[in-house]
């Protein structure tokens, strides 16, 4: 529920001429989402339910590779926010961000550390959770996508200072004109130099990339799914819930009962 939230209000939030501070705060949750897609996926892959070996290969590299990608637009968007209160994100999107920190940390961690694969996999179905993080990883090529093309807005506002750190960075600020440099060098709200919006356009098409390649990498290690472990082989079976336990209970009474006349 609280995924699907997320990816709900993210979506919302990129239709509506987003600030730099909303495609920050968005790829900063979605860098903070593959570390916990790594920790479900490597307790599913450990405790039987995926193939392990396909994981450490294939899956997790790619989760980190597209987590860095996230990670970095999250901080140049960052850089480029404007230090005043109306660039935050909408209070939707930040609510939605703080029910999915909340429920993630739930399954992640345990007494401040990292949980391990055994202590995630006691606390919920492993597999069903595999395929909830990998619907995520479909629907955040798509969030990839539209953080890239909102990133192209000729009217988007950026801080001055922040875009000549990014631009120095790339070696993209000796190329200026001195008029554009001057605009740089004060500390103003500013739309973004032609050359800016080329940089984070390929930066976007880079993280939209390695999203795709995380998410049919993913795909691909829950498609050749081996069968969980039994009883027998000292892995614990999912705990049955009182609900599942009354309607359990219903269907055989229904059984013993015959059809009503």
């Amino acid at each position: 529920m609280a995924l699907s939230g997320w990816d709900i209000q993210a979506n919302r939030a990129l239709v509506s001429s987003p600030s730099a501070a909303t495609l920050s705060f968005i790829c900063q949750q979605e860098a903070s989402l593959r570390s916990t897609a790594r920790v479900v996926l490597g307790a599913s892959a450990v405790t039987g339910h995926s193939d392990s070996l396909q994981f450490e290969a294939y899956a997790r590299p790619a989760l980190e590779g597209s987590q860095l990608g996230w990670a970095r637009q999250a901080r140049d968007w960052s850089l480029m926010s404007p230090r005043r209160s109306t660039a935050l994100p909408p209070e939707p999107l930040q609510a939605a961000a703080l029910e999915l920190r909340a429920a993630t940390r739930e399954i992640t961690h345990n007494d401040g550390t990292m949980a391990t694969p055994d202590v995630v996999a006691s606390r919920l179905d492993v597999g069903k959770a595999a395929l909830n993080v990998q619907s995520h990883l479909a629907s955040s090529v798509g969030i990839a996508h539209a953080v890239r093309q909102a990133g192209q807005d000729p009217d988007l506002a950026v801080f001055s200072q922040g875009a000549k750190q990014v631009m120095q960075r790339e070696g993209l600020v000796s190329q200026q004109s001195l008029l554009v440099a001057n605009v740089l060098q004060s500390n103003k709200t500013i739309r973004m130099p032609g050359e800016l919006r080329v940089l984070m356009d390929s930066q976007g098409s880079r993280t939209l990339d390695l999203s795709k390649h995380a998410h049919s990498t993913t795909a691909r290690l829950l498609t050749s799914t081996t069968s969980p472990p039994t009883e027998t082989s000292g892995a614990k079976k999912p705990a049955v819930t009182a609900h599942e336990r009354l309607m359990s209970l219903s269907r055989s009474k229904s059984v013993t009962s015959g059809p009503s006349r």
